[in-house]
């Protein structure tokens, strides 16, 4: 039996940090008498995350990243700094040991190194829900950033596709009807039901939350974190006595439920809302349902690895309308 290298990804949600901006005095403003003045949300939320991949047979990361994220009520910010170079290390070790039909041919390894700088960089975006706008930027180690800003709801519909525009316009007009939950569900399940028998020959996922917990030192502030597991096994060989099976295992770790969450969760349900009075990315419902119903269809496991990630946000109190989840 051949053997393949086990492929891990470690990932720690570091506590978000709720806090309120400060104002300056002399651009405060003195209303007059008369007036009822509100004053505004100051509040905002600020995660950290750190994304490490790595092989077993390899001391090197193949990837790392560290993900900032800063909500207010109306605007989000999010920040992610990568360095891939470990990816080429790692496929020259998988195309030496286990051919060169395992390896990715466009990685030239002579000409990797940390700091190359195709393999380091930055990516931007902020979103401004109550100017309706978008901004997005890229950087590279040496090389010049390029950025784009514009107006979000012009933006989302130059960009929803319509395939009826010449075939059948009358569609392209009419709004495009969505699936409940409960029929995406069952559809899902139906599914799951018709291929498992298929399926255990090729696919087998395990989920399990760690009973351990582990203590994060996050900005000088002990966090006490739990932890979560999920491990897929793939047959990349054939049947029986050609049976390779390969395994990926991801590992990730969570800090309690903080006050500022919700700041996220409220931000996500105006976005998600927006979506949804757009009529979906495209004017085909079957386009629409695509993704959803493939989501509804896959192991049990992968639902309940993703409910420990987002089990708020993909509630009833994101979406407005008591569906769950969200994606499907």
């Amino acid at each position: 039996m051949r053997k393949f290298p086990l492929a891990s990804i470690s990932f720690l949600s570091a506590v978000g940090v709720l806090g309120a901006f400060a104002q300056a005095p002399f651009v405060q403003a003195q209303p007059a008498q008369s007036e009822s003045v509100q004053p505004a949300d100051t509040r905002f939320l600020s995660w950290e995350h750190t994304l490490t991949t790595r092989a077993s047979t390899s001391k090197h990361a193949m990837a790392k990243l560290k993900i900032y994220n800063n909500w207010t009520s109306g605007k989000h910010r999010l920040l992610v700094k990568y360095n891939v170079a470990g990816l080429g290390a790692a496929d020259d070790f998988i195309g030496r040991n286990y051919g060169s039909s395992f390896s990715m041919p466009n990685f030239d390894t002579s000409r990797i190194s940390e700091k190359a700088a195709y393999h380091n960089g930055t990516l931007g975006l902020v979103t401004n829900l109550d100017a309706d706008k978008l901004l997005a930027y890229s950087s590279e180690s040496g090389e010049h950033g390029e950025y784009f800003i514009e107006n979000r709801k012009a933006l989302m519909k130059r960009l929803r596709f319509d395939p009826w525009k010449k075939i059948a316009p009358e569609l392209s007009k009419s709004d495009v009807p969505r699936l409940s939950a409960e029929q995406r569900n069952r559809l899902g399940a139906e599914v799951r039901a018709a291929l498992r028998p298929a399926l255990k020959r090729v696919l087998k996922t395990y989920f399990r939350p760690i009973k351990e917990t582990r203590i994060f030192n996050v900005g000088g502030e002990k966090i006490e974190a739990r932890g979560f597991r999920l491990t897929v096994l793939m047959n990349a060989g054939g049947y029986g006595s050609n049976e390779e099976w390969m395994r990926t295992a991801f590992e990730w770790w969570l800090a309690p439920e903080m006050e500022g969450d919700g700041i996220a969760r409220g931000f996500l349900g105006k976005v998600l809302r927006e979506h949804r009075e757009l009529g979906g990315p495209t004017t085909s419902m079957w386009m629409n349902e695509t993704l959803p119903l493939m989501w509804a269809s896959m192991p049990q496991e992968f639902h309940s690895a993703l409910a420990t990630l987002l089990p708020q946000a993909l509630s009833g109190d994101a979406a407005q309308d008591g569906s769950t989840p969200v994606i499907t």
